[in-house]
């Protein structure tokens, strides 16, 4: 039985196959890693205050369930530079809001942020989808 070392020779090394596998391993990584860091900040930023409005809006069907009153949201007061294109025009205070119901319905209509759509909200279920 010969030692480790001792077969270890000049003629040691990677061979052209194992380093194009690895080039190829490498590149894949390097793919996908692209991928996460391709997203814009914009976006970043949308997604978030997505997800303050659907939580807003939510709290509000919440607090009209458990009191029995219906609530108001204001898009405007829970994120910068959002605004509300409703489907039925109703001012709250001087603001257009979007009314929940205590039955889950709501005046409906679509949350736009910066004048881009940014949720829909259902007015017969209150059912909130993001924007395409």
């Amino acid at each position: 039985m010969t030692p480790i070392f001792s077969r270890l020779n000049s003629n040691t090394g990677f061979t052209l196959i194992e380093l194009l596998v690895v080039m190829g391993v490498l590149s894949m990584v390097a793919m996908l890693m692209t991928g996460s860091f391709d997203r814009r900040p914009g976006a970043v930023a949308r997604g978030e205050a997505a997800q303050k409005m659907r939580a807003a809006i939510e709290e509000a069907r919440w607090d009209a369930a458990r009191s029995g009153h219906s609530r108001s949201v204001d898009p405007a007061a829970i994120v910068a530079g959002a605004s509300l294109a409703p489907l039925v025009p109703l001012e709250v205070q001087g603001a257009v809001s979007l009314v929940v119901h205590p039955d889950g319905s709501t005046s409906g209509g679509t949350v736009l942020l910066d004048a881009h759509p940014l949720l829909r909200v259902d007015w017969l279920t209150g059912d909130i989808a993001r924007a395409p």
